[in-house]
Order: C-alpha cells, then sequence, then structure tokens
C-alpha cells in the first residue's frame, strides 16, 4: 500500500512540474528537442534568465554589502540598501519576464502542433468519403 502512495505521489509531482523548468531539464540532459518539436531557443533562453538571476541577485547582495558596511557615510549606506533590494527585485522582474516568454513560445509550439494534427485528421477524412 505504501509503495502504491509513492509511485502515485513521484507521478503527481513529475506531472505537476512547470513547463518553464522542463527546457532547462532537457538542455541538462543534452536533449533539445521535444515531442513537438525542436525547442533549443526556450533552452537558451531558460538557461539564460536562470543565470542572469543567479548573477543578478549576487551582484546585488555583493554591492549592497560593500556600500552598506564599507562606507561610514550614511546617504552611501541607504543607497547600499537601495541596490541591495532594488537589484533583487530587478533581477527576479527579468527572470520572470524571460520565463514568460519561454512558456509563451512553448504554448504557441504546442498549439501548432495540434492544429497541424487537426487539418491532417480533417485531411485523412475527406480523403476516406
Amino acid at each position: 500500500m505504501e509503495e502504491n502512495k509513492n509511485t502515485e505521489s513521484a507521478e503527481v509531482s513529475e506531472n505537476s512540474q512547470s513547463t518553464a523548468v522542463k527546457p532547462v531539464q532537457m538542455a541538462i540532459k543534452g536533449n533539445d528537442t521535444s515531442s513537438i518539436g525542436d525547442n533549443s531557443a526556450e533552452t537558451i533562453l531558460a538557461i539564460v534568465a536562470y543565470l542572469i538571476s543567479a548573477i543578478g541577485v549576487i551582484a546585488s547582495i555583493v554591492a549592497g554589502y560593500i556600500l552598506i558596511n564599507g562606507f561610514d557615510e550614511d546617504h552611501l549606506k541607504m543607497i547600499g540598501w537601495v541596490v541591495l533590494i532594488g537589484g533583487i527585485i530587478v533581477s527576479l522582474i527579468i527572470w520572470a519576464s524571460l520565463m514568460i516568454l519561454v512558456n509563451i513560445s512553448n504554448n504557441i509550439r504546442h498549439i501548432k502542433h495540434e492544429l497541424q494534427e487537426d487539418r491532417e485528421i480533417t485531411q485523412y477524412e475527406k480523403s476516406q468519403e
């Protein structure tokens, strides 16, 4: 009974992954095609999004820490806090925007694939008449 629950939870967790993570996973595995076509552009864009996010957050923390703790002047400390918080927010906004583009592209490809299948089925049905 417990094995059944574990396999069900594993299936649910696999099915609940967002489409934004899948291009990155495929890039890591070396697979740049999906069942509905080539998605190397989405893979590259997703990797760039994660890199920008990581580098932006790290750079914001370093710059903010230096400005906050490296100087005695109050206005530089305030600028340090703005750089710290603002840099993290901007990095996350850029990451989210790029991931939205990845999702839109994947959805368009999926819709195109579905329309092509429908067209092929319709043509096949007409040829059978």
